[in-house]
């Protein structure tokens, strides 16, 4: 009997210790995949959320393995409480936030099209709004068919307004989705705020560049407390005056003395430059400023070099790729040669 129990116990051990082997192999492809851009976002997403199952699997085998220390050992101690955190903050994702608390009820109040950007706003209906401040963002969660997947975006409108403004820009298949539907009147699930970008800081002058649809988190700060501060100065790159977000309110606010708005038109020959903030501040012009910037890459890396020559001790840029790896994302692309796929088979069907 001893003998059989021993053997069950051992049966059972090697075939955790197996399954463990396998959770930590499929630990590894998971972080391949979700590094990997190629991958469409719904599948790089899933990653995400699935990653914990073959983390465990991995504590496991951990603690089954044969290593030179043992688990009582002060190594064991240091690595299990780094697996012990891990497990908790999955749980707490998981289930915490996504499950028991997964955010704050709003419903569109107004959806429009301004060329290629979909401007929502939000109004709060369980008695609860968020709590947010200029620069920072939030997760999206639409209830309808086909636009629940989660989405985070800048907040574009300011805080104490009771409302939540966002723009959206066509660039990929779930943004495509949205100007085709109904959105009025449907409920939207937020959570946050997140980010730590500041587009002001006391007591220092502020200079803004934006390009496209990063100007949202400044037409969150327009209106935000800068009594002790000149008036920022936004520089604005946008492909044309069409096309650009938020530009009939930056005018307005221009006209109101809260800011002086310089507009850069390439459909209209007035590219921004490196020598644009030179010709407004001149050599040294932004020693003791605030710069905070926002838009494509290039153009933050292009300027914010610009601004270090002429005294700016320091850029402050926002990263709205929230998705990093390596590769482009195509997951547009994708989508599209499935559907032209799926339209050639019913075709010839």
């Amino acid at each position: 009997i001893e003998g059989g129990i021993l053997g069950a116990s051992k049966g059972i051990a090697d075939a955790a210790t197996s399954l463990a082997g396998q959770g930590e192999t499929l630990l590894y492809l998971l972080i391949f995949f979700s590094l990997v851009r190629l991958v469409p976002y719904r599948i790089w997403r899933l990653t995400h959320k699935v990653i914990g199952i073959p983390f465990m699997f991995a504590c496991w085998h951990f603690f089954t393995a044969e290593k030179p220390y043992a688990n009582g050992s002060s190594w064991g101690w240091w690595f299990g409480a780094f697996m012990v955190a891990g497990i908790a903050a999955y749980l707490y994702r998981v289930i915490g936030r996504d499950v028991a608390r997964p955010g704050i009820n709003y419903r569109v109040a107004n959806a429009e099209l301004q060329g290629t950007v979909t401007a929502l706003d939000l109004e709060p209906t369980g008695g609860r709004s968020l709590d947010f401040r200029p620069g920072q963002w939030a997760v999206i969660k639409v209830q309808l068919s086909g636009l629940r997947e989660p989405h985070a975006f800048s907040i574009a409108s300011a805080p104490g307004s009771g409302r939540l403004r966002f723009l959206i820009r066509d660039l990929g298949d779930w943004t495509r989705r949205l100007p085709d539907a109904d959105l009025v009147g449907a409920d939207v699930i937020v959570e946050g705020p997140y980010g730590r970008f500041k587009p002001r800081h006391s007591g220092k002058p502020a200079v803004w560049v934006a390009g496209g649809v990063g100007i949202t988190p400044f037409l969150s700060a327009i209106d935000a407390d800068g009594d002790d501060e000149p008036p920022p100065h936004l520089f604005y790159a946008v492909h044309s005056e069409h096309d650009a977000p938020g530009l009939d309110e930056l005018r307005q606010a221009e006209r109101d003395g809260k800011l002086h708005l310089y507009l850069h038109s390439s459909a209209a020959g007035h590219r921004m430059t490196p020598e644009t903030l030179a010709a407004v501040f001149g050599p040294n012009g932004l020693v003791g400023h605030h710069v905070a910037m926002c838009g494509p890459a290039g153009l933050v890396r292009t300027m914010a070099a610009a601004a270090r020559t002429l005294g700016a001790e320091g850029v402050e840029d926002e990263d709205f790729d929230i998705r990093q790896g390596f590769g482009p994302e195509i997951s547009r692309e994708l989508e599209d040669a499935v559907t032209a796929a799926v339209k050639d088979v019913r075709k010839d069907s």
